[in-house]
């Protein structure tokens, strides 16, 4: 069941996910307002690519790793809280933050079902000052400092959660737990 819904979300444009949402669950006599289904919308699409993430980080933490924990008697559910957590934030955090600013970039689709979001509040903006250029101008810049703001909390949020990591001598990516905090 998880894998026919992450395959066919992650196959189905986003705008198509909206549509679908909008315009059959009312016929399924499911009604919800606009804010509502773009939430849906948003939550049903994030949820597919998010669990991919943290499919593909779970698997990028080599295997001995589990193995090693086994073998000292640690519990499954301890294995994953002190070996597996610990690294997978180092290869999690940076593809989430690039699903944090696509969806932001997504969020502006929903004004095709009247959410009043920032594409939304432009065009009615535009409706009544005529001047589209300066408007997207504005909207673009708006949009830009949210997904700049959004980068640089996860960038944060990045180091902070791998201070203990050591990377080794190309500092691209986590390598190997350390007992104490890196030194810069």
């Amino acid at each position: 069941a998880a894998l026919t819904y992450v395959e066919l979300i992650r196959n189905i444009p986003f705008l198509i996910l909206v549509y679908l949402i909008f315009f059959v669950l009312p016929a399924a006599g499911i009604r919800l307002g606009g804010l509502e289904t773009g939430v849906l919308a948003l939550s049903v699409y994030c949820g597919a690519y998010f669990s991919e993430n943290v499919r593909g980080a779970i698997l990028t933490i080599p295997r001995g790793q589990t193995e090693a924990a086994s073998a000292l008697g640690l519990r499954y559910w301890d294995t994953q809280r002190y070996v597996i957590f610990p690294q997978l934030l180092g290869y999690l955090i940076p593809t989430t933050s690039n699903l944090v600013v696509a969806l932001i970039k997504e969020s502006a689709i929903l004004s095709v079902i009247t959410v009043s979001e920032l594409t939304h509040s432009a065009h009615v903006i535009i409706g009544e000052t005529f001047s589209p250029v300066e408007v997207f101008a504005i909207i673009t810049l708006m949009y830009w400092g949210l997904n700049a703001v959004a980068s640089i909390a996860l960038k944060k949020w990045e180091i902070h959660s791998c201070r203990y990591l050591e990377t080794g001598s190309d500092k691209k990516g986590p390598a190997k737990l350390s007992l104490r905090p890196q030194t810069k």
